[in-house]
């Protein structure tokens, strides 16, 4: 939780310089610190001062009428940091899409205007195209490894299993009408699961409650397969779309390529119809999909694989929607399209920062108004008096702030279910329920933990990027904040191989024991 300090006292006590020494710990820290002062005091116009200190530093000036919130979101537009690297590879990515959907039409006369349109279409499309069950599929997750965990005690610890059942039964015979809630306590879990199957049981005996457990985790298993089969349909659609699923298999490759391990190129697709496992043993990316392999696939596998490509497709939808964003405020499309990546690099970053602005300026917006509520006047002269100053193209606020809501909606919408199913497998793994003892912390800051997986069932390493604040808040919800360190090494071909995530069929595990072979040392992290 963020803390608020209120620091009081009269005329000589040290506030300001309080206040200035604060600032700079934090600036020191590497934090954007913000100064404000209310506009009554005069003293020093909009610097503020202390005799204990000869410095004094720039503030912003604000009245009792002001929205702070307003205000101090304005200044952090007008002072933000850009990563001019990452603006112009969004740009760059943005643009090998576009060229590519120009090519589709240049035969056919159509207009600069047309190709925007298009795109923009596009863009929308793919982002609500992903179905918004994440905590669907946490919550079947959370079913079937308890399910599992039940099964497993009963050739394991029969004791244990016997003491839940009557436990649940207790609670039942004292109320059978009690509503079951999900929780992150495990324990809980499995006797709220073994209320609900003794409530569906008509002939409640141990056998019968064994069996119904057992036909129960049968069908959850179908019921996540089926979710992520949506979602993964949906996910490389959109990968496909921008290319993206052909970027990460060229780099993978290139890698493969300079350690001389050519034959375990990875592809998009090996088998034809429902005979490919069967005749080759191999697979390709989009083969994962077919319904016979999925067969195949745990449900923990098939969660890690889907949230590997889900995270794929959001950092991809991100870079687009930024790229076409300023494409679009800046009217760029023809100097895009017919322009290459080394004009890109020469671009102009004061000339980019404007537009990125006039994004964030639209978000502040979005955020200070309700939907369906008329923006203020005030606003829209604030938004106008921007975009005559940096030069910008004229729009209709109403509907760029409705854009928003939608876009950043559902680019929100697509980070809850990756962050739901991270969870669901860092949960897998502490609770022994997959195959994995290389896993652990890469690296963190303030925003984002990195973990590293090594996982027997696919090929290589994965990563996954995960927000600090929301994975701490739920370790502690669960009880369990241990998360060990990964020891292994992870230099930049580690990097290139995590672009792709297939699963290790017998074909390749024995290509992979046979590069070994010949090659002592090559490539340790595929295992």
């Amino acid at each position: 939780m963020a803390k608020l300090y209120f620091t009081h006292g009269p005329m000589g006590s040290s506030k300001s310089a309080m206040a200035l020494m604060t600032q700079y710990n934090y600036e020191q820290q590497g934090y954007n610190v913000l100064l404000l002062k209310l506009n009554i005091d005069t003293r020093d116009g909009a610097f503020i001062k202390s005799r204990a200190v000869t410095s004094k530093k720039p503030c912003i000036l604000f009245s009792a009428d002001d929205n702070l919130k307003e205000v101090l979101l304005k200044e952090e537009i007008k002072g933000k940091k850009y990563d001019e690297e990452a603006i112009k590879e969004a740009l760059k990515r943005t643009q090998r899409y576009l060229k590519e959907l120009a090519g589709d039409y240049r035969n056919e006369g159509v207009e600069i205007g047309e190709i925007r349109e298009e795109a923009l279409a596009e863009l929308e499309e793919s982002l609500l195209s992903i179905p918004n069950n994440g905590f669907k599929i946490y919550d079947l997750a959370t079913k079937y490894r308890t399910v599992k965990e039940l099964l497993k005690m009963r050739k394991t610890d029969n004791a244990k299993l016997y003491k839940l059942l009557n436990q649940a039964r207790e609670l039942e015979d004292k109320d059978h009408e009690e509503e079951l809630y999900t929780s992150l306590n495990m324990e809980k879990v499995k006797i709220s699961l073994l209320r609900n199957v003794i409530r569906t049981c008509r002939v409640k005996d141990n056998n019968n409650i064994l069996e119904a457990l057992r036909n129960g985790k049968a069908i959850t298993e179908k019921e996540i397969k089926d979710e992520q089969k949506a979602l993964l349909e949906a996910a490389f659609s959109g990968l496909e779309t921008y290319g993206i699923t052909d970027e990460c298999i060229d780099k993978a490759n290139s890698v493969l390529q300079e350690e001389n391990v050519k034959s375990l190129s990875f592809s998009k697709r090996i088998g034809l119809a429902d005979d490919f496992c069967r005749e080759t043993d191999e697979v390709g990316l989009y083969d994962v999909l077919d319904k016979d392999f999925l067969k195949t696939m745990t449900v923990e596998d098939m969660n890690l694989f889907s949230a590997f490509w889900q995270s794929r497709f959001f950092q991809s939808m991100q870079e687009i929607y930024t790229g076409l964003d300023i494409i679009d405020n800046l009217d760029l499309w023809q100097e895009i399209i017919d322009g290459n990546e080394e004009d890109i690099d020469k671009m102009d970053m004061e000339k980019l920062i404007p537009a990125i602005q006039k994004g964030r300026l639209i978000l502040l917006i979005r955020d200070i108004t309700k939907k369906g509520e008329e923006i203020p006047q005030e606003l829209q002269e604030e938004y106008a008096k921007f975009l005559q100053e940096e030069g910008l193209p004229k729009g209709d606020l109403a509907e760029e702030v409705n854009k928003k809501r939608i876009d950043t909606g559902a680019l929100g919408g697509m980070l809850t279910n990756i962050l739901a199913m991270q969870c669901a497998i860092i949960q897998d793994i502490k609770s022994n329920n997959m195959r994995i003892k290389k896993w652990g912390k890469i690296a963190e800051d303030d925003d984002f933990v990195i973990l590293g997986i090594n996982n027997p069932n696919f090929v290589g390493p994965t990563t996954m990027q995960l927000n600090k604040e929301l994975l701490e808040d739920w370790l502690n919800k669960i009880g369990d904040r241990k998360i060990p360190q990964y020891k292994w090494d992870t230099n930049s071909k580690y990097s290139a191989l995590t672009d792709v995530y297939t699963p290790a069929v017998p074909a390749i595990n024995a290509k992979i024991k046979e590069e070994r072979k010949n090659n002592p040392g090559v490539l340790d992290y595929l295992r």
